[in-house]
């Protein structure tokens, strides 16, 4: 008898999220290569660094959902609604798969890098 965790529940899956794979042609100019979206659970961390050089703002977003019929790298554009009022855009920097103990994937794990806030 194998062992699996529950999914996580659909009603926490509730913001839109859209990738894009972006790549340089042979001009150097950017080209989509694809697009998807999917319904992710969002947790947003935001810390404030002192430094040196003054007061910075890191902003760490994790995307997590059930199950991607698409491939998700490392260095995709993500885009989403934060708010009603706010967007927030970021860069793949880790996608991860947990796994149940049987073996099996339980759930999808991305973090986004370089994000950005914007107003609406």
């Amino acid at each position: 008898m194998s062992f699996r965790f529950p999914p996580i529940p659909d009603v926490f899956l509730n913001t839109e999220v859209a990738f894009k794979a972006i790549e340089k042609n042979d001009f150097g100019n950017d080209v989509v290569k694809s697009e998807h979206s999917s319904k992710f659970r969002v947790e947003s961390d935001k810390q404030l660094i002192k430094s040196e050089e003054g007061l910075m703002w890191k902003h760490t977003i994790c995307l997590f959902c059930n199950d991607l019929d698409f491939a998700v790298n490392t260095g995709d554009n993500a885009t989403f609604q934060l708010t009603k009022w706010k967007q927030v855009s970021g860069k793949v920097v880790d996608v991860g798969i947990l796994e149940n103990p049987d073996g099996s994937i339980h759930h999808y794990e991305i973090m986004l890098g370089e994000v950005i806030e914007h107003d609406l």
